[in-house]
């Protein structure tokens, strides 16, 4: 990995200035590998938590090409496409295309570039479950980047986004995590949030214009809402 200004000028999560500039060039590509593959990873958390999918595993471990791993139920057992795409199924697969491109929504939130890590995987997975929704190519370009604008805006949420800065510290110090763990970390972040006690992150530079009033600190609620109920 090519170690630009703009990875030398991300967040320093975990250690202090002195360790980070203390590191050997090995040493600081792990370290901003970790640190970027857990943003990616915690989208695909957070994502899949809020699509109520169960999660059973995250980790951050190099393995092959694969620099990290969110395991999680895309599609239950239940679920039988069929010819006829029914209401539920059609939501269901949603779900799965959104989780899917939550890593490099993440990412983009973070940098302002599209499909910056080249996660071909998790697009191509993106692209074979709208398969079963759309046949046309224009249409299904059109559902993608429908899919698309909605989970970036989804990430841009400030309590959904306080789950993926809860998360990130947790992924880069244990490198692996239960589903369990992540619910955990999440319902925590949650419960700071509305409580006002979260260390309020600053707003991501490529937040859509339209979130920009909801992370005015004035805009935060002050008391738990329906959702932390929902999820408790």
């Amino acid at each position: 990995m090519e170690i630009t200004e703009e990875h030398l000028s991300g967040e320093l999560i975990g250690i202090s200035d002195a360790e980070f500039h203390a590191f050997t060039d090995q040493q600081l590509r792990e370290y901003l590998r970790d640190r970027d593959t857990a943003y990616h990873e915690a989208g695909h958390v957070v994502m899949s938590f809020e699509e109520r999918r169960m999660i059973r595993r995250v980790s951050i471990i190099l393995e092959g090409d694969s620099g990290g791993r969110t395991i999680s139920n895309l599609i239950t057992k239940s679920f039988h496409p069929g010819v006829r795409v029914e209401t539920r199924n059609r939501k269901r697969i949603e779900g799965v295309v959104k989780i899917c491109l939550a890593g490099v929504a993440t990412e983009y939130i973070r940098t302002g570039v599209k499909h910056r890590s080249k996660k071909v995987t998790d697009i191509q997975a993106a692209r074979t479950a709208l398969k079963y929704l759309v046949y046309e190519a224009k249409e299904a370009k059109a559902y993608y980047d429908l899919l698309w604008y909605r989970t970036v805006n989804t990430l841009s949420e400030p309590w959904w986004w306080c789950c993926i800065e809860a998360l990130v510290p947790e992924l880069l110090e244990h490198k692996e995590i239960t589903g369990s763990h992540a619910r955990k970390t999440m319902k925590e972040a949650l419960d700071r949030y509305y409580s006002g006690e979260f260390l309020r992150p600053e707003m991501p530079p490529y937040i859509p214009a339209t979130f920009h009033n909801m992370w005015k600190p004035e805009q935060w609620p002050k008391k738990e809402s329906q959702l932390t109920q929902e999820i408790g």
